[in-house]
């Protein structure tokens, strides 16, 4: 019999009225054999009294006490559009019932309000320094919980009868670039008030009939064009900068460089800047578009503007008379100052039509999950300092795999693959001096593999939908970039016999003169598994290539690059 395998459980419930409660708030039979229920009951005290039984009929009994209590908070509503006016002496007193504009509980419970969260002060007290409009916090609570919730009403302190003595004066002023360029939609905003205002097209803000004694912090911000006037000129100006070639002469200038706001110009920046060049950030992730300095700021040491704490704000204490503060803004990233500040500029096209960059490709095929190598070559790169640019494409038709350098050293940070499924990469390279490259020297090149039977000179498009295409010559000059196609004669790759092939293989090809070849073998993965140069005639020539030479089994693309242009092939090596 005290087994508990048999054991038989019942419950009976009472409210605190005593009545019997059989069925929960959801019209659900409260009954069952075990040692607990559930249910949705309304808010109140209930005792339980539970009986267990054993198979021999012996039974005992507990009561328990349970309470349901509603812990949503109440709903808040507060007036927006209060007005109340200073006495002869110059005070108010605002009530907490005067700015309640309805609030309530969702269950009906009771409710009371007050300005503070824990005291519920029932009433605040106005002066002269409270003139304007001012946000205030009303509490509502619920009595039977304690829970407690809050909104912000507005109230708007007058004196129509002059008890402040029209003590009232005005803060405003202008915010500007360097360049004296005035700086649309800074947002200004008058610490310890309510009071925000931006700038206008002319630079222009004002806070009209401000209480005189008060005191107050001035606070200029703007955020969210961090790509304006950002390009690849700023990245190669900073970087001889760092360098030592060409070096910033003033403290807003080093202020724009320092791209990752760690007080200082290095190549971190560079980084930074770069990747938001390139699309892989849209905003920098550790600094704001702009900064601002009190145009009256005296720099200590103008070579080195983080000596001292920089004055980003304008503290007024006792506001005694009419304020006009002035702020320079300083664009994040743009050391050239080509940045749009207001309306009344609009983007010009610095580009000069004259001596284009041309960029050429050459025409060539590539089979369906071949691993394609197209040099990039320009055709007068001349006194070029760098360049930047999109490349749209169909993400069907290949996979860029990587760009390798050619006479340009070209690494990851110049390049952002990482969005091809949407149809585009970015480019971005710049050097501290500028260079010239022969026409028949690959700038660099793109390792794709093809997803079809592709034709190169189709593939590309020039492109500023992410990054502006704009290459730099000489003295900065901008120009434009484009995109040909290379006629060439291309050297001929006859046959690979046998092929597949285990252990040897002979490879035939056409030289149209005599001269150079370098042969390149590559990969699936497009990394270089062999390298071989040569010295051959004109008319048809033959190489014997063997296994212990080549290193690889798999899959092995050819690559033969002459004078004369670039020929591919792809060949299986038997493991």
């Amino acid at each position: 019999c005290t087994t508990t395998d048999n054991l038989r459980w019942s419950f009976d419930i009472i409210d605190a009225n005593g009545m019997p409660v059989l069925f929960d708030a959801g019209g659900i039979p409260l009954s069952g054999n075990a040692p607990n229920f559930s249910g949705t009951f309304a808010t109140g005290v209930y005792d339980v009294t539970w009986t267990v039984c054993d198979g021999c009929g012996n039974c005992s009994t507990v009561t328990q006490r349970f309470e349901v209590v509603n812990t949503k908070p109440p709903v808040p509503i507060c007036h927006n559009a209060l007005s109340i006016t200073l006495d002869h002496a110059g005070f108010a007193e605002l009530w907490a019932e005067d700015i309640d504009a309805g609030s309530y509980h969702l269950c009906g419970n009771p409710i009371t309000v007050g300005f503070d969260a824990q005291t519920l002060q029932q009433s605040i007290t106005f002066d002269c320094t409270d003139l304007g409009e001012q946000r205030i916090s009303l509490y509502v609570r619920d009595s039977n919980t304690g829970v407690t919730d809050f909104c912000v009403g507005v109230v708007e302190v007058q004196d129509p009868l002059i008890a402040c003595g029209g003590m009232m004066v005005a803060i405003q002023g202008e915010v500007f670039t360097p360049q004296l360029e005035s700086i649309e939609s800074v947002v200004i905003d008058l610490s310890e008030t309510t009071n925000v205002d931006m700038t206008d097209e002319d630079g222009e803000y004002a806070f009209f009939n401000m209480p005189m004694g008060g005191d107050y912090e001035v606070i200029p911000s703007k955020d969210g064009d961090d790509t304006n006037g950002v390009n690849t000129i700023d990245l190669i100006r900073i970087q001889r900068h760092i360098l030592g070639i060409e070096r910033f002469d003033n403290p807003y200038q080093l202020m724009a460089a320092d791209i990752n706001g760690n007080q200082r110009v290095d190549g971190a920046d560079l980084v930074e800047l770069r990747k938001l060049i390139l699309g892989i950030y849209t905003e920098f992730p550790d600094n704001s578009s702009w900064r601002f300095v009190q145009s009256e700021y005296t720099w200590q040491d103008s070579l080195n503007p983080w000596s001292q704490i920089i004055d980003e704000t304008y503290e007024i204490v006792d506001l005694s008379e009419n304020m006009d503060i002035d702020f320079v803004g300083v664009k994040i990233g743009d050391v050239d100052n080509t940045a749009v500040t207001n309306s009344y500029q609009s983007k010009v096209d610095m580009k000069s039509y004259r001596w284009p960059l041309n960029l050429e490709v050459p025409s060539m095929q590539g089979e369906a999950d071949a691993v394609v190598h197209i040099p990039v070559y320009g055709r007068n790169y001349e006194q070029m300092q760098g360049w930047q640019m999109t490349l749209a494409f169909n993400p069907t038709d290949i996979e860029i795999l990587t760009i390798e350098s050619g006479a340009l050293n070209i690494d990851a940070t110049n390049y952002n693959i990482a969005s091809q499924a949407e149809g585009w990469m970015t480019m971005s390279y710049g050097s501290d001096q500028a260079l010239d490259v022969a026409n028949d020297e690959p700038l660099f090149e793109i390792v794709v593999r093809a997803e079809s039977n592709i034709n190169v000179a189709d593939l590309f498009e020039v492109s500023s939908s992410v990054t502006e295409a704009e290459a730099y010559r000489g003295d900065y000059e901008i120009v434009n970039v484009g995109l040909d196609v290379r006629a060439v004669t291309v050297s001929n790759i006859v046959s690979v016999s046998p092929n597949p092939w285990m252990s040897r293989t002979r490879i035939e090809f056409h030289m149209p003169d005599e001269g150079s070849g370098r042969w390149e073998f590559y990969d699936v993965n497009g990394s270089l598994v062999y390298r071989k140069e040569g010295q051959y005639v004109s008319g048809l020539n033959s190489m014997t290539l063997t296994k212990e030479e080549l290193g690889a089994d798999g899959i092995v693309y050819i690559k033969l690059t002459t004078d004369y242009g670039v020929s591919q092939f792809k060949m299986i090596v038997v493991q």
